[in-house]
């Protein structure tokens, strides 16, 4: 365990957002509309009873773009998740991103300062599986949905 609820609950109060992960870490795209909607309620109805605040945030386990699809989306809005997110990265435009598709710029274990800074900065340059997941979901798509404008 990384950090118990005191410690999570003290990180909310300070102004950290915290998010759900789901509840048993599935692979989402794999289970039924029942499964989805047991797996976003509980684990959303955890962390706000343990927190005391509403949870609108969902990180999807694996994060891959096979991990989640319009049905995992749709159920993530229907628990009342605002927003939910990725692993395989990206950047969000105003106006371009689906609020329950939204990409991020991962932080790794051991990372510097400086390469944080250069993924910020130039996360076309600095992030590699920003430019594999890109080129592999246009190439599957045969569209350019997934290219990245500047």
């Amino acid at each position: 365990v990384l950090m118990n609820w005191d410690e999570l609950k003290e990180m909310a109060d300070g102004g950290m957002e915290v998010g759900s992960h789901g509840d048993t870490h599935p692979e989402l795209s794999e289970l039924n509309a029942e499964g989805l909607a047991v797996e976003f309620a509980s684990s959303k109805e955890k962390l706000e009873n343990r927190l005391g605040r509403t949870i609108t945030a969902l990180s999807y386990p694996f994060g891959e773009p096979t991990s989640f699809n319009e049905r995992v989306k749709h159920a993530a809005r229907q628990a009342g998740y605002e927003m939910a997110f990725s692993y395989f990265g990206g950047v969000n435009r105003t106006g371009r991103t689906d609020r329950r598709d939204g990409r991020r710029i991962s932080v790794e274990h051991g990372m510097t300062l400086n390469l944080f800074r250069a993924r910020l900065l130039a996360p076309r340059v600095f992030c590699p599986s920003l430019r594999r997941w890109t080129a592999m979901l246009a190439q599957a798509e045969g569209t350019d949905r997934w290219s990245i404008h500047d």
